[in-house]
């Protein structure tokens, strides 16, 4: 799809909306994967979580960043849609973890479910829109964990991914979609998520793994 929409009217037209006309701009799907400033270009198709984590540098794991279109709130930042249905988790981690080696800075991530939306005020304050709890819909938000160092112990062409940090390499924020949107996440702090659930996420040797994070770090807590 960048084929079609970067370095032309497309883009031309995006960045017209979003800077200048200040206009509601969203997308579905692809339409959603390019809102961030890095994106998974799928110039050599699309890449499943299998494969990303067991090769991060793979033939299919296209990651750009930096050249198409600059949202407010969604700068160093992926995202990627289709979650659960197509089990995305893995891949959008895999993703992350090549952006902070190649770039050796922080990147975050915000993903959501099939039927999930997340819509975000001039204020940076992220809203859910879903069916929960009639249904599992959830929108996902993403950053390295800020008490070590936030690189993957092993990101590397060829090998299963390995980004551990004391089964914490990423704290993850799970919000629940409601019909009222009256779920949020704060953009601006990256904490501020009333009533949500946290997990921390780690890669052993290819294999993504989860678990319930009772406590946020303090250097989460701490950033202003």
């Amino acid at each position: 799809y960048l084929s079609y929409w970067k370095n032309g009217p497309v883009a031309e037209a995006l960045d017209f909306l979003i800077h200048t006309k200040k206009a509601v701009v969203g997308g579905t799907s692809a339409g959603m994967a390019v809102l961030g400033e890095a994106c998974f270009s799928a110039q050599n198709g699309t890449v499943t979580s299998e494969e990303a984590l067991s090769d991060p540098y793979g033939e299919k794991v296209t990651v750009e960043y930096g050249d198409f279109i600059h949202v407010p709130y969604l700068d160093n930042l992926i995202t990627d849609t289709h979650y659960d249905g197509r089990n995305r988790y893995g891949r959008h981690v895999a993703f992350l973890a090549r952006l902070t080696t190649d770039h050796q800075q922080r990147f975050r991530g915000i993903a959501s479910e099939e039927y999930t939306a997340v819509c975000i005020d001039t204020t940076g304050l992220a809203r859910v829109f879903g069916g929960f709890p009639e249904s599992e819909d959830y929108a996902y938000f993403i950053q390295p964990n800020c008490n070590q160092p936030i690189f993957p112990e092993h990101c590397m062409p060829g090998k299963p991914l390995n980004w551990v940090r004391h089964e914490h390499a990423l704290t993850v924020c799970k919000v629940a979609g409601k019909q009222d949107g009256s779920d949020t996440f704060q953009l601006t702090d990256w904490k501020t998520a009333p009533g949500s659930t946290w997990e921390r996420w780690w890669v052993e040797q290819g294999v993504l793994k989860k678990a319930v994070l009772h406590k946020l770090p303090e250097c989460v807590l701490d950033k202003h």
